[in-house]
């Protein structure tokens, strides 16, 4: 169930960075933040 709530959320993210341009780097860092958390063992479960 993790991964489809973290896909959804790149996604929100996707769109806020077409529609607040200021705020694309911050997310960038967010969605590079997410991927390492992707990495984490406990997203397996």
């Amino acid at each position: 169930m993790k991964p489809l709530i973290l896909f959804v959320f790149t996604l929100c993210s996707y769109v806020l960075a077409f529609t607040q341009p200021d705020t694309t780097q911050k997310i960038i860092a967010g969605r590079a933040n997410s991927f390492i958390q992707q990495q984490k063992p406990y997203v397996v479960l």
